[in-house]
């Protein structure tokens, strides 16, 4: 029984420490170039919602690139338009999976949102409601074998 509470334990605690510790998603970012700058270019991906342990990728100009704590900037891109396509956890999906920028006259930011998997939050729902029922069932047992003794 002690094993048991342990486990509850501690899965409370690591779902109070996700709901606690969110992806870092106020920064406060801006332009460090100005309009019509002849220097590189910086593209910014912030991924709203995403856990901090969580990372998500960014796969642009032919190269991949891994975002840290939900943030990602891309430095040292030359002025053009660029396609990219992000790619999240498998337990989560995106508003936004694809597009293109334009960092011809200024470095850009892209926001979305990550949010669990639709299909995921059911499971997760399911899987609770027999883990609880299965403590029940097993609480009632004991009860019942405590009281017939």
């Amino acid at each position: 029984m002690k094993k048991i509470a342990m486990m509850i334990s501690f899965a409370l605690a690591l779902l109070i420490f996700t709901a606690v510790f969110p992806a870092n998603s106020n920064s406060v970012l801006h332009n460090p170039y100005p309009a019509n700058s002849t220097s590189t270019r910086t593209a910014t991906f912030i991924g709203c919602g995403l856990p901090y342990y969580d990372n998500f990728t960014v796969h642009l100009d032919g190269k991949n690139y891994f975002s840290v704590g939900g943030n990602l900037t891309i430095t040292g891109l030359t002025a053009g338009d660029y396609n990219y396509t992000i790619s999240v956890p498998p337990l989560y999906s995106s508003n936004l999976t694809s597009g293109n920028i334009n960092l011809t006259i200024n470095s850009q930011i892209v926001k979305f949102t990550v949010s669990p998997a639709s299909s995921q939050v059911g499971y997760l729902v399911a899987v609770s409601i027999i883990i609880t029922v299965l403590i029940l069932i097993v609480f009632t047992y004991v009860y019942a074998r405590r009281k017939n003794k």
